[in-house]
């Protein structure tokens, strides 16, 4: 085996050892929520959050522009943690589909009783008939189109938004891109969250 074969074998096995981990600590996500697990939400700044997140997507995505916008300080109830996997599901999501040369942008908007989470992207979006899908577990659009993906991520961020008493949604164009929206209430309190409005047309995947 020549240095070339060997070093390609081990970046092959590092892959699939991501890959494995992955789906294992997703599975286990679910399984937390399935058992009826409730996240424990306290008041927090959700703005380095955020920053966390893209700055830690912004190391691994290549030539790939990611942005971030948004105030300097966003107070909400929530959990750390669980917060800041779903901005990682959202945006490594976009990431996986959008080309080298693309954009990804992180928003984050205060509304008043509100908080809004919206990533964008300039990937290869999604077909209509796969929308009112993609936050099915282990769905996924079209294998063939992209890399490997469990087929969770998605699925888990949707819990972790309703376990915040929010709400997420999606729109998108194929070929153009994909927009996630996330609304959350500033109190946690489902009562005070207005009827989902819909998303400026825009495009990335369920992964």
């Amino acid at each position: 085996m020549t240095a070339a074969d060997r070093q390609e074998a081990l970046d092959h096995i590092h892959r699939e050892a991501e890959r494995m981990s992955r789906l294992v600590s997703n599975l286990l996500t679910l399984a937390r929520a399935d058992s009826g697990f409730a996240l424990k939400r306290e008041p927090l700044d959700l703005a380095p959050i955020a920053q966390d997140v893209a700055s830690q997507v912004r190391s691994l995505a290549g030539e790939r522009e990611v942005t971030t916008e948004g105030p300097e300080s966003v107070a909400v109830m929530g959990d750390a943690d669980a917060l800041h996997q779903l901005l990682l599901i959202l945006l490594e999501n976009a990431m996986r589909y959008t080309p080298p040369d693309g954009r990804i942008a992180l928003r984050i908007e205060d509304a008043g009783h509100e908080v809004a989470i919206v990533v964008s992207d300039t990937g290869i979006g999604i077909a209509p008939e796969h929308l009112p899908h993609v936050f099915e577990r282990f769905y996924r659009v079209d294998p063939a189109r992209g890399p490997e993906g469990t087929g969770l991520g998605l699925s888990i961020a949707e819990w972790i938004v309703e376990q915040h008493s929010g709400r997420i949604a999606v729109t998108s164009q194929p070929g153009q891109g994909s927009t996630f929206e996330v609304r959350l209430p500033r109190n946690g309190s489902q009562a005070e969250l207005p009827a989902p409005q819909a998303l400026p047309a825009s495009g990335a995947d369920s992964g």
